[in-house]
């Protein structure tokens, strides 16, 4: 009975890995509980292959590569990274088949009939994404022997929810204008499973820091393959996102207490401080900058590793 209880208790503050990002860290608890959703399906083998709907979707894949090889070292797992495009600009089948970026999209997602994927995502927020990639990957490998999706987060839509479909914000404006009913609009997400770990925003300040943590990033015209980040800071300048928080602060003057009105219409945008950080923006990685690129990869990979560990410990008592 005693042994019982010990494993169904939670760790102690002393067992917990320590991270080197708070941003991966947050993930804990959600990730935790996906995979005790998953445990079954993970348990079975069932897939075979991964597909990250990147860039976010990397740091998530990872983890569930390193758990399930951990479970099945013998298993063969192909995974493949594909960008989603800026502002869920993803190639969709209704429309666009016949155009080149959906061919190109198509060419790049190498699955089969016989495949089960296992399409990962850091967080869902309105589903779109998944859903044009659900449709794409069932229509490259011809229905596929099966296609399940898992997400860290979702900021409001559940899984029961998804199921039934999504609406996307044109098909919002017919049916708010009378001109559909809601149940003629929802696309159907072409999955078995939905998995969601949490209904949490878990995964927001990862957002900001994804493509420094993973080393890649998505191009501004749409390419189903990622590139590399020092890539894209040589092709596009240092985007907001390259900075961290304090550096921000320091460029714009932010103090402690500024007040929106405070921040947007006299610090953010002035003449002086755009100036400055076009200067900032324009300038060429450092060799000490790009070191630091590649240091904070490293660590965000010791950090999936921890989690992976924690989660090991935690859904299937493995260390």
């Amino acid at each position: 009975m005693q042994e019982s209880l010990e494993k169904i208790q939670p760790q102690s503050e002393a067992s917990k890995e320590k991270y080197n990002f708070p941003e991966i860290e947050a993930l804990r608890e959600d990730m935790v509980s996906l995979c005790r959703k998953m445990k079954v399906a993970i348990d079975e083998r069932r897939y075979t292959i991964l597909v990250s709907d990147e860039v976010g979707g990397r740091i998530p894949t990872l983890i569930l590569r390193k758990i399930i090889k951990k479970i099945h070292p013998e298993k063969e797992l192909r995974t493949i990274f594909v960008a989603s495009g800026q502002k869920s600009d993803l190639p969709d089948y209704d429309s666009d088949r016949d155009k080149e970026d959906y061919k190109k999209m198509v060419k790049y997602l190498s699955v089969d009939p016989d495949d089960y994927v296992l399409l990962v995502t850091q967080f869902i927020y309105t589903g779109h994404t998944i859903q044009k990639l659900a449709v794409a990957l069932g229509a490259v490998g011809y229905h596929l022997r099966g296609l399940d999706i898992a997400a860290t987060t979702s900021f409001h839509i559940s899984e029961e929810d998804l199921k039934e479909g999504i609406i996307t914000s044109e098909d919002e404006d017919k049916m708010y204008e009378g001109e559909e009913y809601i149940e003629n609009l929802r696309r159907p997400i072409f999955a078995n499973n939905i998995f969601i770990g949490g209904m949490s925003q878990s995964t927001e300040e990862l957002e900001k820091r994804h493509n420094r943590f993973t080393g890649v990033a998505k191009e501004r015209k749409y390419n189903p393959s990622p590139i590399l980040y020092t890539k894209f800071l040589e092709k596009y300048g240092k985007d907001m996102d390259f900075f961290s928080d304090e550096e921000l602060k320091k460029i714009f003057g932010l103090e402690e207490g500024d007040s929106a009105e405070v921040i947007f219409t006299k610090k953010w945008e002035t003449p002086e401080n755009m100036k400055k950080y076009k200067e900032l923006y324009e300038k060429p990685l450092t060799a000490e900058e790009r070191k630091k690129l590649m240091e904070d990869i490293k660590k965000a990979r010791e950090d999936v590793d921890a989690l992976a560990r924690e989660i090991l410990k935690s859904v299937w008592n493995k260390t």
